[in-house]
């Protein structure tokens, strides 16, 4: 079982809001990652299962954020091994 995802709304073949919410009745905290980014969207994300949704505007610091709540904590070398890999 993975300890978080970040999904893409629109995937193929499956669905993001799907799997957010398969995910979700796993316990596995999700994060949407979209393009979609109407009130809408955003609302149906979180209605879905996902813990946290970013819009595609967003920049490597928020997703390493997130990741980084979601997670506990990083410490300062994993959090750096993952901003290498951005």
């Amino acid at each position: 079982r993975p300890d978080l995802a970040i999904v893409d709304v629109c995937m193929p073949p499956m669905n993001g809001l799907n799997l957010a919410e398969e995910l979700r009745e796993l316990r596995v905290p999700v994060i949407l990652l979209s393009g979609l980014d109407s009130d809408e969207d955003i609302v149906r994300g979180y209605a879905r299962g996902a813990r946290s949704y970013l819009t595609k505007s967003c920049g490597p610091q928020q997703i390493l954020d997130a990741v980084d709540y979601f997670l506990g904590g990083l410490d300062a070398t994993e959090r750096w091994v993952l901003e290498s890999a951005l």
